[in-house]
């Protein structure tokens, strides 16, 4: 009983499984079927313990995510092998998703041009 239990706490069910299947082809519609690439992005700050002195150094600045996310980018882009028109299709349909506890990310400089992964619960 106990591992069923914890099992069930994988699997989505009802609305949000519902919205989980909508938001996977809207992707599929929009970024993959065009050449696109979605990448996605969780930033994960908990309890903002950067605030307290011996936890300011231990998460990884916005920075390093969005030069992460250029590399891949530009990874998925070397794959159109200099066909221009291939690359700006794959270029204009790409997508970052963007998650996180803190609300502060959202609007930052660094990953200011990505995209909510969801917008059925808002928790930030």
């Amino acid at each position: 009983m106990a591992r069923s239990g914890y099992e069930a706490l994988f699997h989505l069910v009802g609305e949000d499984a519902s919205y989980l299947q909508q938001r996977i082809q809207g992707l599929n519609r929009d970024v993959r079927s065009k050449g696109g690439i979605a990448i996605g992005i969780h930033v994960r700050h908990g309890d903002l313990h950067p605030l307290e002195p011996q936890y300011k150094d231990s998460y990884i600045p916005l920075d390093v995510y969005a030069k992460r996310t250029s590399t891949i980018f530009h990874a998925h882009l070397q794959q159109a092998h200099g066909d221009t028109a291939l690359s700006q299709s794959m270029a204009s349909h790409a997508k970052v998703m963007l998650a996180s506890d803190d609300p502060d990310v959202y609007t930052s400089f660094e990953l200011g041009g990505a995209e909510r992964a969801q917008s059925y619960i808002a928790l930030a």
